[in-house]
């Protein structure tokens, strides 16, 4: 009897992990539950595949041919927030809805939603997809175990075959890696300028298309960057600044706190520009930031904001180390 009812109480709570999880891939799980999940799956390589099972299940009951007209056409109307796509390399997304996490900082963005191409049939076509609005942060787990956080304005893609024998994935914007080692096979991270090659190991990308500059420091491990064909090793507590307009490739000092403070809301940059900070305050906050005087664009200064501060309080705070005026319309932050 006793065997009997510690099998049924093991049974009951897989039904409720199992439960956590479907929560977790609709988007609707919250943050205490998410933690409770993610020790489950951290806990032993039986429950990460048990976890890659049920998604498997969720998938294959949440779409079907006949319903994905209609999914579609629903979908679509609503991409104001957090959206995952799977798009084809012309381009081509198809919106999978709106992920809403009640009472969390962090949008949980579950890429789980495979859609079947009918037109071509062809899989190795298909890219998973996760952008995060500017504003909002996100955090994900690849199919290997690899933690993803990625910060507003960013997009990640990976192909639908993304395995450990096969470990690619594409970023346009900022993201925190921590890449599982998977005997010895290297996780490449390409961005429009150059490739990360990894070997298990933790470190930060900032590399927004658009930005004339991309950043990558190293925390712990080992990496390489692949710029036009040369290969340049990053130690830990080092970075790599690439210059894309004047091709050029810098290494520095980078401080292992600082390099992902993003995550936990901090600010610390010990050299930027007054151009490139507002970028990241336009990400940070969801705003568009705006400088007027070509002059200032340059000034250079440090900064370390630790107490989630306001759009109005990091300003009012510039203003006592760079000379302008600011004024505000709505979404839009205009420096004089």
């Amino acid at each position: 009897n006793c065997f009997i009812s510690r099998k049924t109480n093991d049974m009951k709570n897989m039904e409720e992990i199992k439960s956590t999880a479907f929560l977790y891939f609709q988007g609707k799980i919250s943050l205490e539950d998410e933690k409770v999940l993610f020790d489950f799956i951290n806990d032993s390589n039986e429950n990460m595949k048990l976890f890659r099972q049920w998604e498997s299940e969720w998938i294959s009951g949440y779409i079907n041919e006949y319903e994905m007209a209609d999914k579609w056409a629903r979908l679509q109307t609503r991409m104001n927030t957090s959206r995952i796509s799977l798009s084809h390399d012309r381009n081509r997304k198809l919106n999978s809805g709106w992920l809403s996490v009640a009472a969390s900082i962090m949008i949980i963005i579950s890429l789980s939603v495979y859609l079947y191409d009918r037109f071509t049939g062809k899989s190795n076509d298909l890219y998973f997809v996760s952008e995060v609005p500017s504003g909002q942060k996100s955090k994900l787990v690849l199919p290997d175990g690899t933690m993803v956080w990625l910060n507003g304005g960013s997009t990640l893609k990976y192909p639908n075959n993304f395995s450990d024998k096969k470990r690619n994935v594409v970023l346009d914007g900022e993201g925190y890696f921590e890449v599982t080692s998977r005997n010895g096979v290297p996780f490449t991270v390409s961005t429009s300028a150059y490739d990360i090659i990894v070997k298990g190991t933790k470190f930060n990308v900032c590399a927004y298309d658009i930005d004339a500059t991309s950043l990558t420091s190293l925390i712990e491990g080992k990496i390489e960057i692949d710029y036009k064909d040369e290969l340049y090793e990053v130690s830990p507590g080092e970075g790599v600044c690439i210059n894309k307009n004047k091709g050029t490739v810098e290494s520095f000092r980078s401080d292992v706190d600082d390099s992902n403070a993003w995550i936990d809301g901090r600010i610390e940059y010990e050299k930027i520009t007054l151009a490139d900070f507002a970028a990241k305050l336009s990400r940070k906050y969801g705003v568009e930031v705006c400088i007027e005087n070509n002059e200032i664009k340059c000034h250079t200064f440090r900064i370390s904001l630790k107490n989630n501060e306001t759009l109005v309080q990091v300003l009012d705070g510039l203003q006592l180390i760079i000379p302008f005026e600011y004024t505000i319309d709505k979404d839009r932050i205009i420096i004089k």
